[in-house]
C-alpha cells in the first residue's frame, strides 16, 4: 500500500501551487476530493 508522509505531501502541494496557480487550486483540490471519495466508495462496495 502507498504511504505518504508530510514531506511528500508538502512537495506535491508546492508543485501543485506552482503548476496550477493559487486561483484555481481550491477547485482542483475539491475535484480531487470528489474523485477520491468515489474511489473509496467503490472499494467499500467491493469489500461488501
Amino acid at each position: 500500500m502507498l504511504s505518504f508522509g508530510w514531506p511528500e505531501m508538502m512537495i506535491v502541494a508546492a508543485a501543485a501551487l506552482i503548476i496550477v496557480g493559487p486561483k484555481d487550486l481550491p477547485l482542483l483540490l475539491r475535484n480531487i476530493g470528489r474523485v477520491v471519495g468515489k474511489v473509496r466508495r467503490m472499494g467499500n462496495d467491493f469489500k461488501g
